[in-house]
C-alpha cells in the first residue's frame, strides 16, 4: 500500500479544501448560536486515529452545551472565552489547552471583541 501525503495550505484561518460550516445553527432565547463556525480539518478520509476541527465564535458567539463520549483536547488559537467543562470554568486565552474527558458537559464562550478560535482533537469512536 503507497503512502500519500497532505498539505493544506493556511489562509486567514481557513484551510485548503476544507469547507467553512455553521455550527448546529439555532436560536436559543434571543442569543443566535449560528455566529459559531466550524471546519473538519481531519476526518476518516487520512486514516487517523482522531479527528481535527477548527471553531470559531464570533464575538458573543457560544457552543451548545454538549455531552459527547470521547476525549477531546482544546488548543485556543485566537481571541479569549470560556470553556465549561462540567462544574469547572475556564478564563482561556491563545496557546491554553483544556482536556475534556470523555462524558463531560462542556460549552465554549466567546468574551473578546477578537473571534474566539480553537483546534479541537477529538478521539475516533472505533466501532
Amino acid at each position: 500500500m503507497g503512502k500519500s501525503s497532505n498539505l493544506l495550505k493556511f489562509k486567514h484561518f481557513a484551510w485548503s479544501g476544507v469547507e467553512k460550516e455553521d455550527f448546529k445553527p439555532s436560536i436559543e432565547g434571543e442569543r443566535n448560536q449560528n455566529e459559531t463556525t466550524v471546519q473538519h480539518i481531519i476526518e476518516n478520509g487520512f486514516g487517523t486515529c482522531f479527528h481535527l476541527n477548527y471553531y470559531e465564535c464570533s464575538f458573543d458567539g457560544f457552543t451548545p452545551l454538549e455531552k459527547l463520549q470521547e476525549v477531546h483536547a482544546v488548543i485556543v488559537a485566537r481571541g479569549e472565552g470560556k470553556i465549561i467543562v462540567d462544574d469547572d470554568i475556564y478564563i482561556v486565552k491563545p496557546m491554553d489547552i483544556v482536556i475534556i474527558p470523555k462524558g463531560a458537559s462542556h460549552q465554549f464562550i466567546s468574551t473578546d471583541d477578537e473571534p474566539f478560535g480553537f483546534f479541537c482533537i477529538i478521539n475516533k469512536v472505533v466501532s
